[in-house]
Protein backbone atom coordinates (compact mmCIF):
# COMPACT_ATOMS: atom_id res chain seq x y z
CA UNK A 1 0.00 0.00 0.00
CA UNK A 2 1.12 3.54 -0.79
CA UNK A 3 0.52 4.50 3.01
CA UNK A 4 3.60 1.89 3.75
CA UNK A 5 5.78 3.48 1.74
CA UNK A 6 8.14 6.63 2.66
CA UNK A 7 9.15 9.60 1.37
CA UNK A 8 12.35 12.17 1.20
CA UNK A 9 12.29 15.69 -0.01
CA UNK A 10 14.97 17.90 -2.12
CA UNK A 11 16.80 18.96 0.80
CA UNK A 12 17.50 15.71 1.87
CA UNK A 13 18.15 14.04 -1.71
CA UNK A 14 20.31 17.24 -2.49
CA UNK A 15 22.99 16.63 0.31
CA UNK A 16 23.09 12.74 -0.51
CA UNK A 17 23.97 14.10 -4.31
CA UNK A 18 26.46 15.45 -2.75
CA UNK A 19 28.21 13.35 -0.75
CA UNK A 20 31.47 11.55 -2.74
CA UNK A 21 29.71 8.24 -3.19
CA UNK A 22 25.76 8.90 -3.10
CA UNK A 23 24.35 5.75 -1.63
CA UNK A 24 20.81 6.74 -3.49
CA UNK A 25 19.55 5.19 -6.85
CA UNK A 26 17.19 7.62 -8.36
CA UNK A 27 14.57 6.41 -11.01
CA UNK A 28 12.72 9.12 -13.39
CA UNK A 29 9.35 8.09 -13.48
CA UNK A 30 8.39 10.23 -15.98
CA UNK A 31 8.19 9.80 -20.11
CA UNK A 32 11.16 9.52 -22.17
CA UNK A 33 10.34 13.20 -23.82
CA UNK A 34 10.44 14.60 -20.39
CA UNK A 35 13.51 12.83 -19.32
CA UNK A 36 15.14 13.81 -22.10
CA UNK A 37 13.72 17.44 -23.22
CA UNK A 38 12.61 18.79 -19.54
CA UNK A 39 15.87 17.93 -18.02
CA UNK A 40 16.42 15.18 -15.47
CA UNK A 41 18.19 14.55 -11.86
CA UNK A 42 22.15 14.16 -11.97
CA UNK A 43 22.55 9.80 -12.13
CA UNK A 44 18.89 9.48 -12.65
CA UNK A 45 17.73 6.28 -14.73
CA UNK A 46 14.45 6.69 -16.83
CA UNK A 47 12.15 3.77 -16.59
CA UNK A 48 9.30 3.60 -19.36
CA UNK A 49 7.05 0.22 -19.76
CA UNK A 50 4.22 0.20 -21.88
CA UNK A 51 0.86 -0.80 -20.54
CA UNK A 52 0.93 -4.83 -20.87
CA UNK A 53 4.64 -4.87 -19.27
CA UNK A 54 3.21 -2.84 -16.76
CA UNK A 55 0.12 -5.05 -15.99
CA UNK A 56 2.46 -8.01 -15.76
CA UNK A 57 4.23 -6.23 -13.14
CA UNK A 58 1.41 -5.49 -11.45
CA UNK A 59 0.29 -8.83 -11.62
CA UNK A 60 3.29 -10.65 -10.47
CA UNK A 61 3.94 -12.49 -13.68
CA UNK A 62 6.64 -10.30 -14.37
CA UNK A 63 9.45 -9.59 -11.64
CA UNK A 64 11.64 -6.13 -11.40
CA UNK A 65 14.99 -8.11 -12.08
CA UNK A 66 13.55 -9.14 -15.63
CA UNK A 67 12.16 -6.06 -16.19
CA UNK A 68 16.39 -4.73 -15.41
CA UNK A 69 17.76 -7.53 -17.66
CA UNK A 70 16.38 -6.51 -20.87
CA UNK A 71 18.60 -3.33 -20.33
CA UNK A 72 22.24 -2.15 -21.59
CA UNK A 73 24.87 -4.36 -19.76
CA UNK A 74 26.01 -1.04 -18.43
CA UNK A 75 22.09 -0.58 -16.58
CA UNK A 76 22.14 -3.46 -15.13
CA UNK A 77 25.57 -3.54 -13.68
CA UNK A 78 24.73 0.11 -12.42
CA UNK A 79 20.94 -0.97 -11.16
CA UNK A 80 21.72 -4.49 -9.81
CA UNK A 81 24.75 -3.66 -7.92
CA UNK A 82 22.97 -0.64 -5.44
CA UNK A 83 19.01 -1.82 -5.64
CA UNK A 84 19.64 -3.99 -2.37
CA UNK A 85 21.86 -1.56 -1.19
CA UNK A 86 21.22 1.86 -1.53
CA UNK A 87 17.73 3.68 -1.04
CA UNK A 88 16.13 3.81 -4.14
CA UNK A 89 14.21 6.85 -5.37
CA UNK A 90 11.46 7.53 -6.99
CA UNK A 91 10.43 10.48 -8.38
CA UNK A 92 7.45 11.83 -10.89
CA UNK A 93 6.95 15.35 -12.47
CA UNK A 94 5.65 16.56 -9.17
CA UNK A 95 2.07 17.87 -10.15
CA UNK A 96 0.41 16.05 -7.07
CA UNK A 97 0.75 17.08 -3.73
CA UNK A 98 1.85 14.48 -1.99
CA UNK A 99 3.16 10.86 -3.84
CA UNK A 100 0.57 9.15 -2.83
CA UNK A 101 -1.62 11.11 -4.82
CA UNK A 102 0.40 10.93 -7.84
CA UNK A 103 -1.51 9.37 -11.42
CA UNK A 104 2.08 8.10 -12.57
CA UNK A 105 1.11 4.50 -12.59
CA UNK A 106 4.42 3.07 -13.31
CA UNK A 107 6.18 5.05 -10.12
CA UNK A 108 3.65 3.44 -8.14
CA UNK A 109 3.60 0.55 -9.20
CA UNK A 110 7.78 -0.30 -9.28
CA UNK A 111 7.76 1.49 -6.19
CA UNK A 112 5.37 -0.93 -4.15
CA UNK A 113 7.31 -4.09 -6.35
CA UNK A 114 10.50 -3.01 -5.22
CA UNK A 115 9.42 -2.54 -1.34
CA UNK A 116 7.99 -6.39 -2.08
CA UNK A 117 11.89 -7.25 -3.38
CA UNK A 118 13.24 -5.45 -0.06
CA UNK A 119 14.58 -2.72 -0.57
CA UNK A 120 14.67 0.80 0.82
CA UNK A 121 12.37 2.84 -1.13
CA UNK A 122 11.82 6.38 -1.16
CA UNK A 123 9.55 8.83 -3.33
CA UNK A 124 10.60 12.44 -3.86
CA UNK A 125 7.74 15.11 -2.53
CA UNK A 126 7.33 17.83 -5.35
CA UNK A 127 9.27 15.83 -7.48
CA UNK A 128 11.32 16.50 -10.46
CA UNK A 129 9.72 20.10 -10.31
CA UNK A 130 10.58 21.41 -7.11
CA UNK A 131 14.00 19.73 -7.01
CA UNK A 132 14.81 21.46 -9.97
CA UNK A 133 13.68 24.42 -9.13
CA UNK A 134 15.63 24.27 -5.54
CA UNK A 135 18.79 22.44 -7.11
CA UNK A 136 19.25 23.12 -10.96
CA UNK A 137 23.14 22.57 -10.29
CA UNK A 138 21.86 19.00 -9.71
CA UNK A 139 20.07 18.64 -12.74
CA UNK A 140 21.34 17.57 -16.48
CA UNK A 141 19.68 19.47 -19.18
CA UNK A 142 19.18 18.62 -23.09
CA UNK A 143 20.96 21.27 -23.91
CA UNK A 144 23.89 21.87 -20.85
CA UNK A 145 27.20 20.22 -20.49
CA UNK A 146 26.70 16.40 -18.98
CA UNK A 147 28.30 15.39 -15.69
CA UNK A 148 31.09 13.39 -14.68
CA UNK A 149 28.60 11.21 -12.54
CA UNK A 150 26.23 11.31 -15.43
CA UNK A 151 27.47 7.99 -16.74
CA UNK A 152 24.24 6.21 -15.26
CA UNK A 153 22.06 8.37 -17.03
CA UNK A 154 21.01 5.72 -19.25
CA UNK A 155 16.94 5.22 -20.40
CA UNK A 156 16.48 2.25 -18.38
CA UNK A 157 12.55 1.36 -19.86
CA UNK A 158 13.59 -1.84 -22.52
CA UNK A 159 15.94 0.52 -24.42
CA UNK A 160 18.94 -1.00 -26.06
CA UNK A 161 18.15 -4.50 -25.26
CA UNK A 162 21.07 -6.63 -24.58
CA UNK A 163 20.89 -10.33 -23.39
CA UNK A 164 23.71 -12.27 -21.84
CA UNK A 165 23.35 -15.95 -22.14
CA UNK A 166 25.38 -17.39 -19.42
CA UNK A 167 24.01 -19.81 -17.23
CA UNK A 168 23.81 -18.15 -14.19
CA UNK A 169 21.72 -15.18 -15.83
CA UNK A 170 19.27 -18.38 -17.83
CA UNK A 171 18.48 -20.00 -14.22
CA UNK A 172 17.99 -16.36 -12.29
CA UNK A 173 15.40 -14.78 -15.19
CA UNK A 174 14.68 -18.01 -17.31
CA UNK A 175 16.01 -18.56 -21.32
CA UNK A 176 12.31 -17.54 -22.86
CA UNK A 177 9.88 -15.48 -21.48
CA UNK A 178 7.12 -17.41 -23.08
CA UNK A 179 8.90 -20.30 -21.24
CA UNK A 180 9.85 -22.08 -24.41
CA UNK A 181 13.24 -22.98 -25.20
CA UNK A 182 14.80 -22.96 -28.70
CA UNK A 183 15.24 -26.81 -28.38
CA UNK A 184 11.14 -27.26 -27.57
CA UNK A 185 10.46 -24.77 -30.42
CA UNK A 186 9.15 -27.80 -32.67
CA UNK A 187 7.16 -29.20 -29.84
CA UNK A 188 5.17 -25.91 -29.31
CA UNK A 189 1.95 -27.43 -29.95
CA UNK A 190 -0.53 -24.84 -29.11
CA UNK A 191 -2.41 -24.09 -31.89
CA UNK A 192 -5.87 -25.94 -33.24
CA UNK A 193 -5.76 -26.55 -36.32
CA UNK A 194 -5.90 -24.04 -39.06
CA UNK A 195 -6.59 -20.27 -37.79
CA UNK A 196 -6.88 -17.12 -39.86
CA UNK A 197 -7.50 -13.41 -38.91
CA UNK A 198 -7.85 -10.03 -40.61
CA UNK A 199 -6.09 -7.55 -39.04
CA UNK A 200 -6.50 -5.16 -42.40
CA UNK A 201 -8.20 -6.20 -45.48
CA UNK A 202 -5.00 -7.13 -47.09
CA UNK A 203 -3.06 -8.40 -43.63
CA UNK A 204 -3.53 -11.74 -41.74
CA UNK A 205 -2.21 -13.33 -38.55
CA UNK A 206 -1.93 -17.07 -38.66
CA UNK A 207 -0.31 -20.12 -37.13
CA UNK A 208 1.97 -23.03 -38.64
CA UNK A 209 -0.88 -24.94 -40.06
CA UNK A 210 -2.59 -22.02 -41.84
CA UNK A 211 0.31 -21.63 -43.60
CA UNK A 212 0.07 -24.87 -44.77
CA UNK A 213 -3.89 -25.02 -46.09
CA UNK A 214 -3.65 -24.01 -49.58
CA UNK A 215 -7.57 -23.64 -49.70
CA UNK A 216 -7.53 -21.39 -47.54
CA UNK A 217 -4.88 -19.29 -48.91
CA UNK A 218 -6.26 -19.15 -52.14
CA UNK A 219 -10.05 -18.42 -50.84
CA UNK A 220 -8.89 -14.74 -48.94
CA UNK A 221 -6.28 -13.98 -52.14
CA UNK A 222 -3.02 -14.54 -50.24
CA UNK A 223 -0.17 -14.75 -52.28
CA UNK A 224 2.42 -12.90 -49.83
CA UNK A 225 3.69 -15.34 -46.72
CA UNK A 226 5.56 -13.91 -43.91
CA UNK A 227 7.54 -16.80 -41.98
CA UNK A 228 8.75 -15.74 -38.78
CA UNK A 229 10.37 -18.97 -38.07
CA UNK A 230 13.90 -20.38 -38.25
CA UNK A 231 12.91 -24.03 -39.01
CA UNK A 232 9.19 -24.03 -40.97
CA UNK A 233 9.21 -25.00 -44.16
CA UNK A 234 7.32 -22.93 -46.73
CA UNK A 235 5.69 -25.16 -48.40
CA UNK A 236 4.49 -23.94 -51.84
CA UNK A 237 7.40 -22.31 -52.64
CA UNK A 238 8.87 -24.91 -55.05
CA UNK A 239 5.63 -24.75 -56.96
CA UNK A 240 6.16 -21.93 -58.85
CA UNK A 241 2.42 -21.99 -60.81
CA UNK A 242 0.95 -21.17 -57.83
CA UNK A 243 2.60 -17.57 -57.41
CA UNK A 244 3.65 -17.43 -53.77
CA UNK A 245 6.50 -15.04 -52.45
CA UNK A 246 7.87 -16.00 -49.40
CA UNK A 247 10.12 -14.19 -46.75
CA UNK A 248 11.45 -16.00 -43.80
CA UNK A 249 13.15 -14.11 -40.68
CA UNK A 250 14.87 -17.02 -38.57
CA UNK A 251 13.47 -15.83 -35.07
CA UNK A 252 12.98 -18.15 -31.97
CA UNK A 253 10.40 -17.34 -29.41
CA UNK A 254 13.05 -16.48 -27.06
CA UNK A 255 14.90 -13.64 -24.93
CA UNK A 256 17.90 -13.04 -26.82
CA UNK A 257 16.77 -12.89 -30.60
CA UNK A 258 16.99 -9.46 -32.09
CA UNK A 259 13.33 -9.65 -34.56
CA UNK A 260 13.40 -5.96 -34.39
CA UNK A 261 16.45 -5.64 -37.14
CA UNK A 262 14.00 -7.39 -39.25
CA UNK A 263 10.92 -5.15 -39.05
CA UNK A 264 11.87 -2.53 -42.17
CA UNK A 265 12.13 -5.68 -44.45
CA UNK A 266 8.58 -7.03 -42.98
CA UNK A 267 7.43 -4.10 -43.26
CA UNK A 268 8.30 -3.57 -46.96
CA UNK A 269 7.08 -6.88 -47.53
CA UNK A 270 4.00 -6.56 -46.50
CA UNK A 271 3.53 -2.91 -48.16
CA UNK A 272 4.63 -5.06 -51.51
CA UNK A 273 1.44 -7.09 -50.91
CA UNK A 274 -0.68 -4.39 -50.53
CA UNK A 275 0.70 -2.77 -53.36
CA UNK A 276 0.46 -6.11 -55.62
CA UNK A 277 -3.08 -6.13 -53.99
CA UNK A 278 -2.77 -9.62 -52.38
CA UNK A 279 -3.12 -10.71 -48.77
CA UNK A 280 -0.28 -11.38 -47.02
CA UNK A 281 -0.27 -13.67 -44.14
CA UNK A 282 1.92 -13.25 -41.23
CA UNK A 283 2.91 -16.36 -39.00
CA UNK A 284 5.10 -18.17 -36.81
CA UNK A 285 4.64 -21.55 -35.16
CA UNK A 286 1.11 -20.87 -32.48
CA UNK A 287 0.34 -16.99 -34.08
CA UNK A 288 0.58 -15.41 -30.70
CA UNK A 289 3.97 -13.99 -30.24
CA UNK A 290 6.63 -13.68 -33.11
CA UNK A 291 4.23 -13.10 -35.75
CA UNK A 292 2.00 -10.49 -33.58
CA UNK A 293 5.18 -8.83 -32.81
CA UNK A 294 5.94 -8.45 -36.27
CA UNK A 295 2.28 -7.04 -37.05
CA UNK A 296 1.95 -4.95 -34.15
CA UNK A 297 5.49 -2.95 -36.00
CA UNK A 298 3.95 -2.58 -39.18
CA UNK A 299 0.43 -1.10 -37.58
CA UNK A 300 2.98 1.26 -35.50
CA UNK A 301 4.58 2.47 -38.79
CA UNK A 302 1.73 2.62 -41.10
CA UNK A 303 -0.59 4.55 -39.23
CA UNK A 304 1.78 6.51 -36.72
CA UNK A 305 0.12 5.05 -33.76
CA UNK A 306 1.60 4.40 -30.18
CA UNK A 307 2.50 0.59 -28.85
CA UNK A 308 -0.25 0.59 -26.85
CA UNK A 309 -2.42 1.97 -29.65
CA UNK A 310 -1.16 -0.85 -32.18
CA UNK A 311 -1.35 -3.47 -29.72
CA UNK A 312 -5.03 -3.41 -28.65
CA UNK A 313 -5.91 -2.66 -31.98
CA UNK A 314 -4.34 -6.37 -33.50
CA UNK A 315 -5.78 -7.75 -30.08
CA UNK A 316 -9.05 -6.41 -30.75
CA UNK A 317 -8.88 -8.72 -33.78
CA UNK A 318 -7.25 -11.42 -32.36
CA UNK A 319 -7.10 -12.15 -28.56
CA UNK A 320 -4.87 -14.61 -28.18
CA UNK A 321 -1.99 -12.79 -28.53
CA UNK A 322 1.18 -12.57 -26.17
CA UNK A 323 4.34 -11.35 -27.43
CA UNK A 324 7.40 -12.18 -25.45
CA UNK A 325 8.57 -9.57 -22.82
CA UNK A 326 11.69 -8.73 -25.19
CA UNK A 327 9.89 -8.37 -28.01
CA UNK A 328 7.90 -5.98 -26.39
CA UNK A 329 10.83 -4.22 -25.42
CA UNK A 330 11.61 -3.95 -28.77
CA UNK A 331 8.48 -2.35 -30.07
CA UNK A 332 8.79 0.05 -27.18
CA UNK A 333 12.23 0.91 -28.78
CA UNK A 334 10.79 1.29 -31.94
CA UNK A 335 7.79 3.21 -31.20
CA UNK A 336 10.87 5.76 -29.95
CA UNK A 337 12.59 5.51 -33.26
CA UNK A 338 9.64 6.18 -35.05
CA UNK A 339 9.61 9.27 -33.25
CA UNK A 340 5.13 9.26 -32.05
CA UNK A 341 4.08 11.25 -29.98
CA UNK A 342 -0.04 10.20 -28.83
CA UNK A 343 -2.26 13.28 -29.44
CA UNK A 344 0.11 15.17 -32.30
CA UNK A 345 -1.04 14.83 -35.58
CA UNK A 346 -4.57 14.71 -36.74
CA UNK A 347 -4.27 11.43 -38.48
CA UNK A 348 -4.02 10.10 -34.80
CA UNK A 349 -5.40 12.85 -32.50
CA UNK A 350 -8.05 10.26 -30.57
CA UNK A 351 -5.12 7.48 -30.51
CA UNK A 352 -5.93 6.25 -26.17
CA UNK A 353 -3.34 7.51 -23.64
CA UNK A 354 -2.89 4.18 -22.58
CA UNK A 355 -4.12 0.41 -23.09
CA UNK A 356 -6.45 0.94 -20.10
CA UNK A 357 -8.76 3.98 -22.13
CA UNK A 358 -10.45 1.52 -24.54
CA UNK A 359 -9.78 1.57 -28.23
CA UNK A 360 -11.15 4.29 -30.06
CA UNK A 361 -8.34 4.37 -32.71
CA UNK A 362 -9.05 2.23 -35.77
CA UNK A 363 -7.55 2.34 -39.38
CA UNK A 364 -10.69 4.29 -40.81
CA UNK A 365 -9.44 7.47 -38.59
CA UNK A 366 -6.16 7.42 -39.73
CA UNK A 367 -5.60 9.61 -42.32
CA UNK A 368 -2.83 7.39 -43.54
CA UNK A 369 -5.85 4.73 -43.82
CA UNK A 370 -5.26 1.50 -45.53
CA UNK A 371 -6.65 1.15 -49.48
CA UNK A 372 -9.88 -0.74 -49.99
CA UNK A 373 -10.30 -4.26 -49.06
CA UNK A 374 -9.37 -6.74 -51.71
CA UNK A 375 -9.60 -9.92 -49.81
CA UNK A 376 -12.20 -11.10 -51.70
CA UNK A 377 -11.27 -10.19 -54.91
CA UNK A 378 -9.85 -13.13 -56.94
CA UNK A 379 -7.11 -11.97 -59.89
CA UNK A 380 -5.06 -14.10 -62.05
CA UNK A 381 -1.74 -15.09 -60.38
CA UNK A 382 0.16 -14.45 -64.00
CA UNK A 383 2.31 -11.53 -62.28
CA UNK A 384 4.15 -13.39 -59.08
CA UNK A 385 6.24 -16.19 -59.34
CA UNK A 386 6.96 -17.88 -56.55
CA UNK A 387 10.38 -16.25 -54.84
CA UNK A 388 11.54 -16.15 -51.37
CA UNK A 389 13.76 -14.35 -49.33
CA UNK A 390 15.60 -15.68 -46.55
CA UNK A 391 17.49 -13.75 -44.16
CA UNK A 392 20.34 -14.42 -42.41
CA UNK A 393 20.86 -15.31 -38.92
CA UNK A 394 24.03 -14.19 -38.17
CA UNK A 395 24.42 -11.59 -40.62
CA UNK A 396 21.48 -9.31 -40.01
CA UNK A 397 18.90 -8.46 -42.25
CA UNK A 398 19.13 -8.58 -45.92
CA UNK A 399 18.20 -6.20 -48.65
CA UNK A 400 14.31 -7.39 -49.44
CA UNK A 401 14.98 -8.25 -53.56
CA UNK A 402 11.01 -8.84 -55.25
CA UNK A 403 11.51 -11.03 -58.37
CA UNK A 404 8.42 -10.40 -60.78
CA UNK A 405 7.64 -12.60 -63.76
CA UNK A 406 5.79 -11.09 -66.55
CA UNK A 407 4.67 -13.07 -69.52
Amino acid sequence: MMEDLHVCDSEWLHAQLDCPNPAVLLLDCRSHVDFSQKGHVISAINIQLPALMLKRLTKGSLSVPAVIKCQEARVQDVFLAHWKTDWVCLYDEGAAAHPSDSCNSIMKTLGLKLQEEGCRVLFLTGGYQRFNESYPEQCVFANGPASPTDDKAAVLGLKNLRITNSSSDQSEFGECDSGYSKETDLQRDCWHGVELFEILPYLYLGNAETAQDLKTLQDFNIRYILNVTPNLPNVFETETELGFKYMQIPIQDCLGENLAAYFDEAIEFIEEAQRHKWGCLVHCRAGISRSVTVTVAYIMQKFSVPLNSAYDFVKSKKANVSPNFNFMGQLLEFERRLNILPAVSSACRNVPQSADEGLPWSPELSAAAATPATASVKTPAHDLTTTTTRLPESAGPALLHLHHHHP
